[in-house]
């Protein structure tokens, strides 16, 4: 059975330290930040218009099947991910839905960011188990990985979307 005891194995080590440290690292927040910030100016089309519209017409319609809707007007490669990846990416748009608007076609810059959460989370999830896999190597990870303008620009920059797919991968892994 869970209990709240057991939480504390997952962030201490038998010592009592931390195995979440590198967290607290300035480094780790000052590119967090240039994320974060980043979410909310730059954004390709490859977002705006394969992403969010789709994303955003789901919620819209009340849960209808977007992908019939957008074949039947011609846009077959419009979202080319499963279900899944659906209801991941629908998740912020439905907390958000108040601050949003109601036309699936307008994007704005908080839709963008809000398409990048569940990115930046699992960015997190990602960098956090790699930290945890390679102990004696965390400052590599947060070099190697978490600050890397490579992974900068296609999750910030561009908005694609297989960072989530990978971790789900690695934590399945992990687990």
């Amino acid at each position: 059975m869970f209990q709240i005891s057991n939480i504390s194995k997952y962030f201490y080590d038998k010592k009592g330290d931390s195995k979440l440290d590198i967290l607290s690292s300035p480094l780790f927040f000052g590119v967090l930040i240039i994320k974060i910030i980043s979410s909310f100016f730059f954004a390709s089309n490859y977002l705006v218009d394969y992403v969010a519209k789709f994303v955003n017409y789901y919620f819209i319609s009340g849960f209808q099947n977007p992908y019939e809707f957008f074949y039947k007007l011609g846009e077959l490669q419009i979202f080319p991910y499963s279900r899944v990846m659906l209801w991941i990416l629908s998740i912020p748009r439905i907390i958000f839905a108040p601050l949003l608007s109601t036309n699936y076609n307008l994007v704005s810059n908080l839709e963008i960011f809000i398409y990048r959460i569940p990115i930046l989370l699992a960015d997190i999830i990602i960098f956090i188990i790699l930290s945890r896999w390679l102990k004696t190597k965390k400052d590599k990870v947060l070099i190697y990985y978490w600050c890397s303008p490579i992974l900068f620009y296609i999750n910030y920059i561009d908005g694609q979307l297989d960072v989530i797919p990978i971790m789900l991968l690695f934590v399945s892994l992990y687990l």
